[in-house]
């Protein structure tokens, strides 16, 4: 049973939408409705009534499962639809009136629903502007919309809440029902956007075009379903028509497009307005960057004193409901705990991807569609308010915003609604719809709800989930009390915070079995808001239907080969209370079909057998669901496997090993790729892999390296008796696989002396749909192991160059034995300054030879360093012996012992320069001295006189050679070098004389 405040929800959601039948006018139409009929009579064509259809339904689809369902798909796509009259007469369904009273704190508020004949007046039009009567005729746009005037008058007085729209005049200037465009299209390419209101005059942005609206529409239909809900009668009436581009529009909006248009208008199960559109591309060709969307008008009236009402602009901002949920506009009346708010739910499964609150905009300006000073969208795959997450009350638009945002126009208010751009093939569509509740602001007592007023018990404890809702933030804490008998006593079930007034509350209470009993029982709910005095709401309850369900086993779900003839489902069905019971099964989720029904229940296990003909199955894989159904509704779990066609598998094997060599001790990477190109279906299962040749003993698999597709397989993994097998189980068609893993030479003590040649291939082998045996075997592969030798290297560099001083050794020998030793090269010019054992220096400097052992040591690296020094020096300079004279004479010395050989075996060569200087002078054995008598010729035309201090006789600058020889190249060959020089009337006494000349080689930086 519904509770009152329940009920005004219902009611005043209920007006949000105007829906329309029409008359035909025209013979041609008519034809086209019978050829329509006939089709849908095809469609709806049954071989079970609707009542045997819902019984027999799957678990999964119970009319009380907790999925989420979406409404409007559900409603929309009924095949319980009824067509209605279009000739005059009003069909029944559509002539009934539901009359409620609703009472809330301060008055009582008497609505009539607008369900009777007034609402399906007949008044929509044929036209045909262009007067050639060749030219199709088509339904004027305006008709088509949906007023969304929300008109709340008359408290304590009998009112009707729809407005009606009066009949057009032949006046093609003016569109009635600009203010709302249900059905706004635009397509998107390279090139920009195009926009039209396809149902309004003008809707293709002409202004002065006022003779052709954008569409031309054809095969208009009405229809109806009768539902109870909440114990009241209520209707859900459906549009349905199509609608193509006016080819005599030439206006730059326009595009080619052939749609047929599905709008809804109905009730859910918690008392709320579904409204949707759906539009569905009927061409032949793919209809590019298609975006659908909406703009509704909504004018609230305020309620005075007296019960009038009063037609003055709306003021009241347009508000968020939470966590993007939808928006919120209110009327507000004098007293202000009668305000009436309406709430849009934006939040249905299929809910407009976008959405926003704004100002009205002007019709037939297409433009303001994607101004975002009006709709809040800047173009069709823009986000709206919908991204903003705002919290609740927030607001939304307001006439502040207005005024900021520059619109001069007075305030009014207009919900704008899109889905983004998409391509829509042939016999796809695009959708969206919302949910609309009105509701009195009570501001005392809770709201309360049930999910499921009814469910079945099968033992055990149970649950009970619904939701709670209160406006008054005043109320922070809501109690959900339960009791088993309708005067209780009631305990507590749960307790939620209302941290949102004025948005669902989630609740659950778990029952505990034993506080139930099986048999039918009554659970009795209601919400306390804590915070008030303990308000209560009204309580609810539910049902709990005791029932055992069926059971059902199929005997063979194996069997899922399908072979060009008929298939037999085969089981057993139990039901423990010995009821009669119902057997189905379903093809790929469609209409359930019977396998018997009603069968007598004698107590136990019971057989049953089904064929399904080949003419049912044809090629392809299909999912067979099974179930059973007593006599009072409980439905057994389905069982549920696939059968599918089968092609045998077309399988290759290849294998690939990453090395053909490597030393004992080392490990090699096997690679298995194989696959099954068969084309899908192709079953292949229970698939394993296995090596078909014994590793040799002293090589082994690491199973912890084994890998499918690079996943690590856990278990299923063996190596015994030197072979390796893997259970793959089951391998789709068409993927290829790569098995690797690691395969490791051990070391043996003592280490192999001689190769060993190891061959491997594999083998892939699984079972087929017909229950056969399908291999593949590799090709083979193979790999050596080499014995356990490790090489050294010994090289010896010039440092900084790493150029090569002296012939490289290159040694060998048993890993862990030591090498010969090594020598400590002395080469000529250099100087040893560092060794390095592979990278690492070896300090101290080794002074003598050193070994290292093989396996240990790679490489050894001797660095030598070059240097600027004198290769061999002469021992003395002797003048000879000569007779003593008063006159000037000058003699050149010989060179006792070696040549003077300058060594450059530096890197960075520079110069270098020779200095000479007098240590000793000239001296006999008397003690007589004679000095500067010791001069270097240097080859220029002035000598060079030594004394005691350093003077530069020699500058080398070529850097190619790394040896001068300075006596040959300077002293023999260009007559240079020492001289003894002495003048007239120096020599003052013979004798011997010696003297001490010290050269020095000096680097010219």
């Amino acid at each position: 049973m519904m509770n009152k405040k329940k009920r005004i929800v219902f009611l005043l959601g209920c007006i949000a939408i105007l829906c329309l039948v029409y008359k035909q006018a025209n013979t041609s139409l008519v034809k086209a409705e019978h050829k329509e009929t006939n089709n849908l009579t095809k469609e709806r064509k049954r071989d079970l009534s609707d009542s045997e259809k819902k019984a027999v339904q799957g678990p999964e689809k119970k009319t009380n499962s907790r999925k989420r369902k979406d409404p409007f798909l559900e409603i929309l796509e009924s095949d319980e639809w009824e067509i209605g009259l279009n000739d005059g007469q009003d069909n029944e369904m559509f002539r009934e009136k539901s009359y409620v009273f609703v009472t809330n704190e301060a008055k009582q508020l008497h609505v009539s629903t607008g369900f009777g004949s007034d609402l399906f007046n007949p008044f929509v039009e044929t036209g045909n502007p262009s007067g050639n009567k060749d030219d199709p005729q088509y339904y004027k746009g305006g008709e088509m919309k949906n007023s969304l005037e929300l008109m709340y008058s008359d408290v304590n007085n009998q009112s009707t809440v729809f407005g009606l729209i009066e009949p057009r005049k032949d006046d093609w200037t003016k569109d009635r029902l600009l203010n709302s465009s249900p059905l706004i299209l635009s397509q998107t390419n390279d090139s920009g956007t195009k926009i039209i209101d396809a149902l309004s005059i003008n809707g293709h942005g002409n202004l002065s075009d006022t003779k052709n609206q954008p569409s031309i529409i054809e095969n208009l239909r009405n229809y109806g379903i009768k539902k109870n809900i909440f114990d009241q009668d209520m209707r859900y009436t459906k549009m349905v028509y199509e609608v193509r581009n006016n080819p005599a529009v030439k206006s730059a909006n326009m595009f080619d497009y052939h749609l047929r248009v599905e709008t809804l208008t109905g009730m859910d199960n918690n008392g709320a307005t579904i409204m949707g559109t759906k539009v569905t591309n009927i061409s032949p060709t793919i209809l590019p960057g298609l975006s659908l969307g909406g703009k509704y008008h909504i004018d609230m009236k305020r309620v005075i004193n007296g019960g009038s009402s009063e037609s003055t602009e709306q003021i009241e901002p347009v508000r968020f409901l939470d966590s993007n949920r939808g928006l919120v506009f209110t009327s507000t009346n004098q007293e202000k705990h009668a305000s009436i708010q309406v709430r849009f739910y934006l939040d249905t499964p299929s809910k407009p991807q976008s959405w926003s609150a704004g100002q009205l905009n002007d019709s037939g300006h297409l433009e303001q569609f994607y101004d975002a000073k009006y709709s809040g969208f800047t173009g069709p795959a823009s986000s709206g308010q919908e991204k903003n997450n705002a919290g609740f009350d927030a607001i939304a638009y307001s006439d502040e915003m207005r005024q900021s945002n520059g619109i001069k126009d007075s305030y009014k208010t207009a919900m704008y609604v899109k889905n983004n751009p998409t391509d829509l093939a042939p016999g796809e569509s695009t959708f969206y719809s919302y949910r609309v509740l009105s509701s009195l602001l009570i501001s005392e007592t809770p709201d309360i709800a049930l999910d499921e007023d009814e469910d079945s018990y099968f033992g055990g404890s149970h649950t009970i989930t619904g939701t709670t809702m209160h406006y008054n933030e005043k109320s922070k804490n809501i109690e959900i009390l339960y009791a088993l008998k309708p005067e209780g006593p009631f305990v507590s079930g749960d307790l939620v915070k209302n941290s949102t007034p004025g948005s669902d509350i989630p609740w659950s209470i778990e029952i505990p079995e034993s506080a139930l009993k099986l048999q039918n029982q009554k659970i009795y709910i209601k919400a306390v808001a804590k915070d008030l005095g303990d308000k209560e709401s009204d309580t609810l309850v539910q049902d709990l239907i005791y029932n055992a369900p069926p059971v059902v086993k199929i005997s063979d779900q194996k069997n899922w080969f399908i072979n060009g003839l008929k298939y037999n489902i085969s089981g057993t069905w139990t039901e423990e209370e010995k009821e009669t019971v119902s057997l189905y099964y379903s093809l790929d989720d469609s209409l359930p079909k019977i396998i018997s029904k009603n069968l007598p229940n004698p107590g136990g296990a019971q057989l049953f057998s089904q064929d399904i003909p080949a003419s049912d199955l044809g090629n392809e894989s299909h999912t067979i669901s099974v179930w059973a159904e007593d006599v009072r509704g409980g439905l057994s779990k389905e069982v549920t496997w696939t059968i599918s066609p089968h092609n045998m598998p077309d399988l290759s094997a290849n294998l690939a090993i990453d090395k053909t060599e490597i030393d004992e001790g080392q490990s090699v990477l096997f690679t298995s790729t194989f696959k099954n190109s068969a084309a899908d279906p192709s079953v292949w299962d229970n698939v394993i892999y296995e090596t078909t040749e014994a590793f040799p003993e002293n090589v082994v698999v690491d199973t912890s390296t084994v890998k499918l597709n690079d996943q690590t397989i856990s278990g299923n993994v063996a190596f015994e008796q030197g072979k390796l097998s893997v259970a793959l189980g089951k391998i789709d068609p068409m993927k290829e696989m790569r098995l690797t893993y690691t395969v490791a030479s051990k070391i043996e003590n003592p280490p192999i002396m001689a190769p060993i040649k190891v061959e491997q291939a594999y083998k892939v082998s699984g079972i087929t749909a017909d229950g056969t045996k399908k291999e593949q075997i590799s090709d083979k592969k193979t790999f050596k192991v080499k014995p356990r030798i490790a090489p050294v290297e010994v090289l010896y560099l010039e440092a900084g160059s790493d150029e090569v001083l002296h012939p490289k050794l290159s040694l060998s020998g048993q890993i862990g034995q030591p090498t010969e030793q090594l020598q400590l090269e002395a080469i000529e010019g250099y100087e040893l300054t560092q060794v390095f054992f592979d990278d690492q220096e070896q300090l101290p400097l080794p002074d003598k030879p050193f070994t290292v052992n093989y396996g240990a040591v790679k490489q050894v690296k001797f660095y030598y360093e070059g240097g600027l020094r004198f290769k061999a020096v002469p021992d003395a300079f002797d003048f000879g012996t000569h007779a003593g004279s008063v006159d000037a004479k000058r003699f050149k010395p010989q060179m006792e012992g070696q040549k003077l050989i300058v060594s450059d075996t530096r890197r960075g060569k520079s110069g270098w320069t020779l200095k000479a200087k007098i240590m000793e002078p000239l001296k006999n054995a008397e003690g007589e001295v004679m000095t500067d008598v010791i001069k270097y010729n240097n080859g220029s035309k002035e000598e060079l006189t030594l004394n005691g201090a350093d003077i530069t006789i020699f500058q080398h600058k070529e850097s190619a050679k790394h040896e001068y020889d300075i006596t040959k190249e300077n002293w023999q060959k260009n007559d240079e070098g020492f001289l003894l020089d002495i003048k007239a009337g120096d020599l003052k006494s013979l004798g011997k004389y010696q003297g001490k000349l010290q050269i020095t080689l000096e680097d010219a930086k």
